[in-house]
């Protein structure tokens, strides 16, 4: 804890002491002991300190003590650690001390913290020798610090743990288990916490020290079968330990989500889908859902269907089986159960030979398959509550949507359920999965859509991908790119981490798209019509909301459909919508959108742009229309437009975006001497941003091209601003610099430059 003021330091933990900037006091040990006094309460009276230092009245003997006590204490800190205030003594503000440390912690559940400034011990060197009623506040103090510690460790796993937050009830657990490393209930929750958190190595070890310390007794049933359920999570994976991704908010779908896994554990067939958009968090649902059950007992199946094998007959179940002892089951089913799943199963996967079914009639086949992975199921199921977790449903074959239609009709007793994830764009209305999309009741279904985080869930998502290290006007960038979707969150989060993305500096400018949410977008648009997307073309390329009645007459079709496309947009996710108006939702897919364009077809809706907007004849339209013209490939009007923009924007104070439209002008302008002006005001432009990386060699360029235009006295400037660049960028050795600057003089004062020749003695 940091503190302004003499830098003093008082520990009472382990101990006790005061630490100056230069080292330790030294101290008597009444003088510990009456510092240790007053900041471990915080504030003492005169009787206090006399009964417990010395078994006394505060006669005037004692309180004499008392001011030598403190007189002694001051000279030797060279200042003053009490305070006095009537007949109490308190504790100086600016004097840090662990003690507050500790308090600190405990209110802002930093329990961990706490804890190990507990098991430091209290006071440990002032032994007897004080007085008996010291030791005995000593140990009463000490004993008060360990039960409100206990008190907030206890209280704080369990809210934590009935809430789902297990990044505070990790914490907890933590705490307690440094209390009592030997303590089975201390063991079950520390090694529960961390492997709900996904640390299943760290979860061994606790369990390994955990029975180092039983010293050959038996280790407690609940903690071996807990760690056996552990190990079944599967190990994770090798490398060095990341940061990972937190899972925040989505509290209301959790809470949804384990109504179904209580229906299922009483015996109830329950199935669950959660709904949304790629990178919505449908994956990281189920999966902190499956952790949680598993450790609740559930046999957990997982099941991840891909597009490739949606033909595959039943692929998705035969997966989730095959880390399931189903030989057993077989045998017990017997014929023609046995073999018609036999059948079904890799054929170096069981130790039977199998051979073919019994004939049978061919409208009767799928109901003898359906029939007979219902058996199986119920079978598993009445050996272990088990919930299947299917991932990607859309692309599950037909068979296994039906055969969960069939399990879900006819279940019988056992505890079996599904939860199951979709993309509700990717499903045909045709699709067999459609039905469970459709909630008409026909197979009961609990629906949970997941939309985007809020605000705040979306702050501490950014918050702890980059450890606090994001401040608030980068997090807002983030959200104005990605929106509040959390894969997008976390991969532009990442990006920036790793100094792979760069903020645009401007509106129309493309931001680099992570592969996978390419990808997403592509899901969004394959279905979509010709001319919606002539429509989300149009709309990329002006990076702003139109209204309808405009992009109408720029593509030329009728209203009607200008808004039939924009509701089209909207309904994909890619579009925002207000009354007449229409935009792109995020500039991650306006990008995205823009990238995927042809070179000829974004030079068209350039231009068509530039004319609508030059139509209203506004003088402010001019760095639109610059960038237009730009990209559309119409020099002149680019430049012309550039320079009023340009000026308009340093007359303004405005030096980067000035700096951005004479940049314009220098790649459109044909004529030599405007185009070396135009060159020198963006590197003045870039110098005056302090951009030197950038300005140097543009301020160079500049040089070369006014020189070559017969401007010369401007060309000086350009090489003073250029020494000044050199001197800042510290590249180049001073020697060199009053070099170039005495040449610069030299050839200013042949011309008579003399304000050249000053500028540059300014510099020197």
């Amino acid at each position: 804890m940091s503190h302004d003021g003499p830098g003093f330091r008082v520990s009472l933990f382990g101990t006790s002491r005061v630490v100056g900037p230069d080292g330790e006091r030294p101290l008597s040990p009444f003088q510990l002991a009456l510092v240790s006094l007053v900041y471990a309460e915080g504030s003492i009276t005169r009787p206090d300190v006399a009964r417990i230092l010395w078994n006394a009245e505060a006669d005037p003997t004692i309180r004499q003590r008392i001011r030598q006590l403190r007189h002694g204490i001051k000279r030797r800190l060279g200042g003053d650690a009490l305070d006095a205030k009537g007949d109490a003594l308190l504790a100086r503000g600016e004097y840090a001390s662990d003690i507050e440390d500790y308090r600190t912690a405990i209110d802002s559940q930093q329990l961990v913290v706490a804890t190990r400034l507990i098991r430091n011990g209290f006071l440990l060197d002032l032994n007897p020798g004080i007085s008996d009623a010291f030791d005995d506040w000593r140990d009463s103090f000490s004993a008060s610090l360990e039960r409100g510690l206990r008190s907030a460790i206890s209280t704080t796993w369990q809210a934590a743990s009935g809430g789902g937050d297990w990044v505070q009830a990790r914490d907890a657990a933590e705490a307690m288990y440094l209390l009592e490393p030997s303590d089975a209930g201390s063991a079950v929750r520390v090694i529960e916490a961390r492997a709900r958190m996904g640390k299943l190595r760290s979860a061994e070890s606790a369990y390994a020290e955990f029975c180092d310390s039983l010293s050959g007794e038996a280790v407690p049933s609940d903690v071996e079968a807990l760690m056996q359920r552990v190990r079944l999570l599967g190990p994770e994976d090798d490398g060095v330990e990341v940061i990972d991704t937190p899972f925040v908010g989505r509290r209301d779908s959790l809470d949804r989500l384990a109504n179904v896994v209580a229906s299922v554990r009483g015996g109830s067939f329950s199935f669950a889908l959660v709904v949304g958009e790629s990178g919505i968090g449908k994956t990281r649902l189920l999966g902190e859902l499956q952790r949680t059950a598993h450790l609740e007992g559930f046999r957990c199946l997982r099941a991840q269907p891909v597009e490739l094998e949606r033909r595959i007959t039943l692929n998705p179940i035969l997966d989730a089986l095959s880390d399931v002892d189903i030989e057993p089951h077989l045998d017990a089913l017997g014929e023609p159960w046995r073999t018609v799943i036999g059948t079904l199963l890799p054929a170096n996967s069981l130790r039977f030979p199998v051979g073919k079914p019994p004939p049978i009639e061919e409208t009767a086949l799928s109901r003898r398959l359906l029939d007979a992975m219902s058996l199986l199921l119920e079978r598993i199921a009445a050996e272990q509550p088990t919930i299947l977790f299917l991932d990607d449903m859309q692309w599950a074959d037909a068979t296994t949507i039906a055969a969960l239609q069939f399990f879900q009709r006819r279940w019988g007793a056992s505890a079996f359920g599904v939860i199951a994830a979709a993309r509700p764009e990717l499903i045909d209305p045709k699709d067999p999965a459609a039905k469970y999309l459709a909630g008409d009741g026909s197979v009961p279904v609990t629906r949970i859509e997941l939309g985007e985080l809020s605000e705040g869930e979306a702050q501490l998502l950014v918050g702890s991908l980059g450890q606090d290290r994001i401040g608030d006007e980068t997090t807002r960038k983030l959200f104005e790119l990605a929106g509040l979707n959390p894969l997008y969150l976390t991969e532009l989060t990442r990006d920036f981490l790793a100094d792979r993305l760069h903020f645009p500096e401007n509106p129309e400018d493309s931001v680099r798209i992570p592969i996978s949410l390419k990808e997403i977008l592509a899901a969004r648009t394959q279905n979509l019509a010709r001319e919606t997307m002539a429509v989300a073309n149009l709309l990329a390329v002006g990076a702003k909301p139109m209204r309808l009645t405009d992009v109408a007459a720029m593509l030329q079709i009728s209203l009607d459909l200008a808004a039939d496309a924009a509701d089209d947009l909207n309904g994909a996710g890619l579009a925002g919508l207000d009354r007449d108006r229409v935009w792109i939702r995020h500039d991650l897919f306006r990008s995205a959108l823009y990238a995927e364009m042809s070179e000829a077809r974004r030079a068209v809706l350039h231009r068509k742009h530039a004319e609508h907007i030059g139509a209203d004849g506004s003088e402010d339209s001019a760095g639109s229309l610059s960038v237009h013209y730009d990209h559309a490939g119409e020099t002149e009007l680019a430049a012309n437009h550039g320079w009023i923009a340009g000026e308009r924007a340093m007359e303004r104070g405005a030096v980067a975006e000035a700096a951005h439209f004479y940049e314009v002008v220098t790649r459109n302008e044909q004529a030599p001497p405007r185009r070396a002006i135009a060159t020198a005001r963006l590197a003045t432009a870039l110098h005056l941003n302090r951009d030197i990386s950038r300005a140097n060699p543009a301020l160079e360029l500049a040089s070369t091209r006014l020189r070559a235009a017969g401007m010369s006295d401007r060309a000086r400037r350009m090489d003073i601003r250029r020494v000044e660049g050199l001197s800042e960028a510290g590249d180049t050795p001073t020697e060199d610099l009053i070099e170039r600057l005495g040449a610069i003089k030299s050839d200013a004062t042949e011309a008579e430059d003399w304000e050249a020749v000053a500028l540059a003695l300014d510099v020197e």
